[in-house]
């Protein structure tokens, strides 16, 4: 049986739809193959919008109701991968965050690697994104090694049989069990105790950087990074 596919923006606030709208757009130039591009938002599209919207599928999402009293605001996204998880028109999924975009169309067949895998990520730049008193990204999880590093979470490919993982996910980033500021250390230590497959994949399917620094070695695939 096909696989149904999707690629999911998740963008709450007018700053963050206008930057899903123009990244999506860049996306869907990329898209060779039977995948629905998906928003995940709190606003409403005014006309124009509409008009030069790239989705498939816009759902008009209550989740950031649910955290913006709270510091935890990934946890927006967190929820919205749990509930396209249940969603019973796809099977496979690629989380993007707003400033992400796919420059290559070989990009997708992660979605490929998923017949062998769960979940697929690549490193974050920064190894431990929790600072200690003295101003220096170190391991303050002493459960997980300091050798087993984050995973950027602005570009996530998963099956929808991750959906337990995911609520385990964000139920850990809204604990206050672990030190934390952002989503990446919470997804670490489970990602480290897993039973699901997780693929690392390499730096160029989610570049944080100028695309001039990347290796003359390599292809960029997904380009993650806001142009300040």
């Amino acid at each position: 049986m096909k696989n149904k596919l999707a690629i999911l923006y998740c963008a709450y606030g007018k700053k963050y739809l206008s930057e899903a709208l123009d990244f999506a757009s860049r996306t869907r130039k990329c898209i060779n193959r039977d995948v629905k591009l998906i928003l995940d938002t709190d606003q409403n599209l005014n006309e124009k919008d509409t008009q030069i919207s790239p989705f498939d599928y816009v759902n008009t999402s209550k989740n950031f109701d649910k955290f913006k009293t709270t510091d935890l605001k990934y946890g927006c996204k967190i929820q919205s991968m749990i509930d396209f998880c249940k969603h019973e028109d796809f099977d496979r999924f690629l989380f993007l965050d707003t400033d992400a975009y796919i420059v290559n169309s070989k990009a997708l067949e992660v979605f490929d690697l998923l017949d062998h895998y769960d979940i697929a990520m690549s490193h974050a730049n920064i190894r431990h994104s929790n600072r200690t008193p003295q101003k220096t990204f170190e391991n303050m999880d002493p459960l997980v090694p300091s050798c087993f590093p984050e995973f950027n979470t602005g570009v996530i490919f998963f099956k929808k049989n991750c959906v337990d993982f995911l609520q385990e996910w964000l139920n850990l980033y809204m604990s206050s069990s672990i030190i934390q500021v952002h989503d990446q250390p919470s997804l670490r230590r489970l990602a480290y105790f897993t039973d699901l497959r997780v693929a690392t994949l390499p730096e160029e399917y989610n570049f944080r950087n100028n695309p001039k620094t990347l290796s003359k070695w390599h292809t960029l695939y997904i380009h993650h990074h806001r142009c300040r």
